[in-house]
């Protein structure tokens, strides 16, 4: 078993399917940027950090500071991992003396992870349990049939035993009270926040469509529910003179071999927060393809907000909890089609928009802060930890 040194001072145990390869099929930008973002809030409160990964990562066991509990790919392999690991973590630190208990912070409550909390629990009675839910079970999937319905077996019998459950979004906040009714306490929505380098270089970026060609920008995962093969069909529909599209995230390999063809894809891989800045910085349509449906009120997409506060054009898809910010129809497409007209007018329709597009641009830059995720944490985990 690896070993660790649990510090005087307050401790979370921080719970999650971390991935920090690039190019590993669990890596989630998204989840990768709001776990980076929950940390430094909780550093900065004074906590220290202990992560664990229910990912499975051969390799997690050589990265400072996190204790992998599986390797596996194979789910039934996994789950055995989990249990065993989670037994001899709990036993070496249930042996360590302790003035105050750590907190047990769980991001994104699945089958896996709900298994490891059942046993910490167990051994841990007294621990604060603070459930953080990005999206919910059904949300996508990889998460439906029966997943998900133990998925949400688990994360109604954890909820009854939280100390508080953070939700990303008003929307994922009240999908999550019809899927568990006998969650009686409040939640607090925690969205994701807006870096201070973001703010800092988007306050200085030009104005859009300044220059040519028109430069399309899709930046995050690539997920068949993220929907960028939509967006692919609507930007080959394009003038090749007139138009750019940029992808930044973790390209797949099948989308490289369309560069040969389509001399105005340029596609800049898994990029530094700065160089993804940069991008947003330079463009002037930023799009979100993400399919909707009944699912849409279980996620919010983390980019969606930087899309917004960007100064880009935006072109979404209408997923729930988009009425918060008041975005113009001119915003939202439904199809391929829809997508295509609207890229194709994308100038004069920014231009028709400009004003109220400023105005909900400014308004989520000053909305989103560091500070406020900073202030609303330290809120919640005092009187508990």
């Amino acid at each position: 078993m690896k070993s660790f040194v649990l510090p005087n001072k307050s401790t979370v145990l921080l719970l999650a399917p971390y991935c920090f390869s690039h190019t590993h099929p669990w890596h989630s930008p998204g989840r990768s940027r709001k776990l980076d973002q929950i940390e430094e809030a909780l550093r900065h409160l004074g906590f220290s950090i202990y992560r664990l990964s229910t990912a499975p990562l051969r390799t997690a066991s050589e990265i400072p500071g996190l204790y992998p509990l599986c390797s596996s790919h194979n789910p039934f392999v996994r789950i055995l991992q989990i249990l065993h690991s989670t037994l001899c973590f709990v036993s070496k630190l249930f042996s360590l003396p302790f003035t105050r208990y750590p907190a047990l912070w769980v991001y994104n409550c699945r089958l896996n992870e709900a298994l490891s909390v059942f046993i910490i629990l167990f051994f841990l009675p007294r621990i604060p349990l603070f459930l953080e839910l990005e999206d919910l079970p059904y949300a996508r999937p990889s998460n439906s049939g029966i997943r998900g319905l133990l998925d949400l077996v688990c994360l109604q019998l954890l909820t009854a035993r939280a100390k508080h459950v953070f939700v990303v979004s008003e929307e994922v906040g009240r999908s999550f009270q019809r899927l568990t009714p006998f969650f009686a306490s409040s939640f607090s929505v925690l969205p994701p926040t807006l870096s201070d380098t973001f703010l800092s270089l988007i306050s200085e970026r030009s104005r859009p469509f300044n220059a040519k060609p028109i430069n399309i920008l899709y930046a995050g995962g690539y997920s068949p529910e993220k929907g960028v093969t939509t967006l692919l069909h609507a930007f080959f529909r394009l003038p090749l003179d007139r138009f750019q599209l940029t992808l930044v995230g973790p390209v797949p390999e099948s989308f490289s071999t369309l560069k040969s063809s389509h001399p105005n894809l340029v596609i800049a891989g898994h990029v530094s927060d700065f160089i993804l800045y940069s991008h947003y910085c330079s463009a002037d349509v930023v799009v979100s393809p993400h399919e909707f449906g009944p699912r849409s009120s279980l996620i919010f997409p983390l980019k969606l907000l930087e899309y917004i506060a960007s100064g880009s054009f935006l072109l979404t898809t209408p997923m729930a909890g988009l009425d918060l910010f008041g975005l113009p129809s001119a915003c939202f497409f439904s199809s391929i089609d829809e997508l295509h007209l609207k890229l194709l007018n994308a100038h004069s329709l920014w231009l028709e928009n400009s004003k109220s597009l400023n105005e909900v641009s400014l308004n989520v830059r000053q909305s989103f802060s560091r500070d406020h995720m900073i202030q609303l944490i330290g809120s919640v985990m005092s009187p508990h930890t």
